[in-house]
C-alpha cells in the first residue's frame, strides 16, 4: 500500500470509536477521543512521522502541507486529481478567523469517492464525498462567503506515492524497503530535513509573457470640462464625454470593498468605449471619482449601463506574501508597487509588524496589518482611493460637519440586536507542551451575562501572554449589543465616504442619539439635478457610542 492509503487506513481504523470531544482528551485518538483537526493529526503522525498541527487554523496554513491544484465546481473537487490521505478543508462560522480563510472543519479523502473524519458524537464516519461537500456548499454560514464549502485540498509535501510497510517505507519507482529503524532514520533524513525548512520567503520560478503597462494615463491629471454639473469622461482612443440619462450612483465602503460608479449612456456611432478605459466624475467642477469601466449592460437598443471601480477593485487579487518589520504604511506601498497602483498621501502608521506568510486577497492581507495595528496603537486607519490615488487615513481625521437628523433624512431603519456576534464571555485555548495541559483563559462580564445568559466565544492562542490578552480585548469588542441604522433620501454631500464621521441627532426610543457616528456605507444619487444619499452608520463595532 502507498503511504497515502495508510494514511486513510489509519484514520479508518478508528471508525465508530472514538467520542467527540473539543476538551483535554481530544488528543487521546487512539484511546477514544477525537475531533476532527486531532484525528488527521495523529493519523499524519502516526504514519508519516511529521506534525501538522493542532488544529484546523494551523493545519490550512501548514509548511507540511501543500496545495493541491484540481478542478472545484459547486464545490466539489475533482476526485481524479486527489490520493488517499489528501485533506479536505471546509469554511465554518467563526467570522474571527479571516486569516485562515474561515476554515472550521477537515475531512480525509480514504478513495472510491469516500472522506472518513470527526464531526460529532460517535465517529469518524465515512461519507460520499460528492454528496458531503455539494451539502456543505448549500449549508449558510455568516462568513464572508456565505457557506460552509470547500475551501481547499492539501497534500503532505513529502511524496506520499511510495509504499508503505509499518514504520518503514520506500520510493515507489525502487520498491526497496526496509524494516530496521535505523534504514528507516537514513531513508528519510532528506525527507525530515526538507520538512523543517519554515518558509521565509516566496520566490517566483516562472513566469510567461511579460506585464503590461497601464496605456491610458491622462485621464488622471487632466482637468475638468464643466464649471457645474455633474460631469463624466472615459479615454479610450480620445477622452469622450458621453451622453448621461437617469442617475448616477457612486457607492463607497470603509473597508475591503472598491468605489463603484454607475451610470447609463446612450449608444450612438460617435462613443468607442472597451472595458478597462479609464473613467472621471466630477460634479461642479470638483474631482470625486476616478476608476474604471469593467462590465456593462445593453438596458436596451439606445442605452448601456456602464459599471466602474476605483484602484481598490485590484486589492480582490489573491496572492502569496512573506514579509517581516514593516508597518501597515509600508506594506500598502508595496502591495502598491507589485501591482502597479499609485498611491497618494499615505499616513505612518506607526507599529510594526514582526512578520507574517499569508496566502489571501490583498484586501485581507491588508485588513490583517490594520487589525494588528489596531490591537498595538488603538488607532484604526480607512484606506481609500483619492480621485485615482491610494490613501490612507487616521478615521479621527475625517470628521466632517454635516448634521443628519429627522428634518434632514427623509426616512430612516432602526435595529439593534444580540442574536449576531454579541459574546460576553470570552474562552481562549494554549496547549501547553511542557506541561501537557490545555491552559484556559477566560475572561466574563458579569452585568450582561445576567442579563442576556452566557454568549461565549471560543478560540485559541500562540502562548499564555496572547490568550489573557486576547481574552480581554475580545470581550471589550464583542461585549456589545449590535445596532444599525440606515438613513435614506438625506441631503448629498460629496466630501462622505465609507470611514467619514458625521453628528446624528435622532431620538430611537431606547436610544437618543447625539453624536458622531461613522458611515459604514454611504450611496450617492444624482438625477435631475438632485443629490440625495443613503447611509449605513455606526459607532465603534456596530455600538451607538452615546
Amino acid at each position: 500500500m502507498t503511504k497515502g492509503e495508510a494514511l486513510a487506513a489509519k484514520v479508518k481504523s478508528r471508525e465508530g470509536k472514538n467520542q467527540y470531544t473539543q476538551g483535554d482528551k481530544r488528543g487521546q485518538v487512539a484511546s477514544g477521543w477525537s475531533d476532527c483537526s486531532s484525528l488527521q493529526r495523529w493519523a499524519y503522525k502516526e504514519v508519516l512521522g511529521i506534525d501538522i498541527g493542532d488544529n484546523t487554523e494551523v493545519q490550512i496554513l501548514s509548511s507540511k502541507l501543500k496545495t493541491v491544484l484540481l478542478f472545484l465546481k459547486n464545490g466539489i473537487p475533482d476526485v481524479d486529481s486527489m490520493q488517499p490521505g489528501d485533506l479536505l478543508f471546509f469554511r465554518g462560522t467563526n467570522t474571527a478567523r479571516k486569516s485562515s480563510m474561515y476554515v472550521g472543519h477537515v475531512e480525509m479523502y480514504v478513495g472510491n469517492g469516500q472522506l472518513s473524519g470527526h464531526g460529532s458524537g460517535r465517529g469518524p464516519t465515512r461519507k460520499d464525498l460528492k454528496s458531503y461537500c455539494r451539502t456543505r456548499q448549500s449549508a449558510s454560514s455568516p462568513v464572508p462567503a456565505g457557506n460552509k464549502g470547500l475551501i481547499c485540498v492539501r497534500r503532505a509535501v513529502v511524496d506520499t506515492s511510495g509504499t508503505y510497510a509499518g514504520s518503514a517505507w520506500s520510493s515507489a519507482s525502487t520498491g526497496a524497503t526496509s524494516g530496521s529503524a535505523q534504514n528507516t532514520i537514513q531513508s528519510t533524513a532528506s525527507e525530515t530535513q526538507a520538512e523543517s525548512v519554515e518558509i521565509t520567503k516566496v520566490v517566483c520560478k516562472s513566469v510567461t509573457g511579460s506585464p503590461g503597462a497601464y496605456k491610458f494615463t491622462e485621464l488622471k491629471d487632466m482637468g475638468g470640462v464643466l464649471a457645474a454639473g455633474c460631469e463624466i469622461l472615459i479615454q479610450n482612443d480620445k477622452v469622450y464625454m458621453p451622453v448621461v440619462t437617469g442617475e448616477i450612483t457612486l457607492e463607497y465602503s470603509r473597508k475591503n470593498t472598491p468605489g463603484q460608479l454607475k451610470f447609463s449612456v446612450i449608444k450612438d456611432d460617435v462613443l468607442n468605449i472597451q472595458e478597462g478605459n479609464p473613467v472621471s466624475f466630477r460634479v461642479d467642477g470638483r474631482n470625486i471619482f476616478y476608476g474604471y469601466f469593467f462590465s456593462r449592460s445593453v438596458k436596451d437598443k439606445n442605452t448601456i449601463e456602464l459599471t466602474c471601480y476605483d484602484q481598490l477593485r485590484y486589492l480582490k487579487n489573491k496572492d502569496t506574501l512573506v514579509y517581516s518589520n514593516k508597518k501597515y504604511s509600508e506594506l500598502l506601498r508595496m502591495i502598491a508597487d507589485d501591482y502597479g497602483l499609485t498611491c497618494g498621501d499615505v499616513e505612518d502608521t506607526g507599529h510594526v509588524i514582526a512578520g507574517r506568510i499569508e496566502e489571501a486577497t490583498l484586501f485581507d492581507i491588508l485588513g490583517n496589518a490594520s487589525d494588528e495595528t489596531v490591537l498595538n496603537t488603538g488607532r484604526l486607519y480607512v484606506l481609500y482611493d483619492n480621485f485615482g490615488r491610494l490613501r490612507l487615513e487616521n478615521i479621527q481625521s475625517m470628521v466632517l460637519p454635516i448634521l443628519i437628523d429627522q428634518d434632514t433624512a427623509s426616512d430612516y431603519g432602526y435595529t439593534s440586536t444580540i442574536d449576531k456576534d454579541v459574546y460576553n464571555r470570552i474562552k481562549i485555548a494554549w496547549d501547553n507542551s511542557t506541561t501537557g495541559e490545555r491552559e484556559i483563559y477566560v475572561a466574563n462580564d458579569t452585568d450582561s451575562q445576567a442579563n442576556w445568559g452566557v454568549l461565549q466565544y471560543y478560540d485559541k492562542a500562540d502562548s499564555a501572554e496572547v490568550a489573557k490578552e486576547k481574552a480581554n480585548v475580545l470581550l471589550s469588542y464583542y461585549n456589545k449589543v449590535q445596532r444599525e441604522l440606515t438613513i435614506n433620501k438625506a441631503f448629498g454631500d460629496v466630501r462622505v465616504r465609507g470611514g467619514s464621521s458625521l453628528v446624528v441627532m435622532m431620538d430611537l426610543g431606547d436610544v437618543k442619539l447625539q453624536n458622531f457616528m461613522v458611515v459604514e456605507k454611504v450611496r450617492h444619487t444624482f438625477a435631475n439635478g438632485e443629490h440625495l444619499m443613503n447611509l449605513n452608520v455606526s459607532g465603534a463595532r456596530g455600538e451607538f457610542n452615546v
